[in-house]
């Protein structure tokens, strides 16, 4: 089974007579994400893009470029495992002579999964927003439908 990062999709996936299951939709709708077979997501491949509407999109990844999650950070008052951003990562350059308490000026912490990848990451685009949240999940264990739901205000 594969799992999609998609909006809007309801519509589109039964018209076009996709087999799969919506497991998660964000309380803002604005994400939602999909199971399917890869027969299902092939087929889903094959689509025309002249059928989508406009709020219609979908993406899918086998993961990122970011590596292995490496830090704990609790995001929504839960805590994951994740990436440190780049700016984290020159700012514990700069300060690596510092005891490791003192390195850095903010907790690895944000209110959201949104926030995470976009203020910590830089990620605010579909394609980079699900390879990196397919990768999250794969390396905690837990489902992009998990993701969303514990992670995702």
């Amino acid at each position: 089974m594969k799992e999609i990062l998609a909006g809007n999709m309801d519509n589109f996936i039964k018209q076009n007579g996709i087999n799969s299951v919506k497991t998660h939709e964000t309380k803002d709708g604005k994400y939602q994400v999909w199971e399917l077979e890869d027969s299902e997501l092939e087929k889903l491949c094959q689509t025309n893009d002249d059928d989508y509407k406009d709020s219609d999109w979908w993406r899918s990844a086998e993961g990122s470029n970011q590596g292995n999650v490496h830090r704990r950070f609790k995001i929504n008052n839960h805590y994951i495992r994740a990436w440190d951003g780049e700016s984290r990562i020159e700012m514990e350059e700069e300060n690596k002579t510092l005891p490791m308490d003192d390195r850095f000026t903010t907790a690895r912490e944000y209110g959201s999964l949104q926030e995470y990848l976009c203020e910590e990451i830089g990620a605010s685009q579909p394609r980079n927003v699900c390879a990196l949240c397919v990768d999250l999940a794969n390396q905690n264990g837990i489902s992009m439908a998990k993701l969303f739901k514990k992670f995702y205000k």
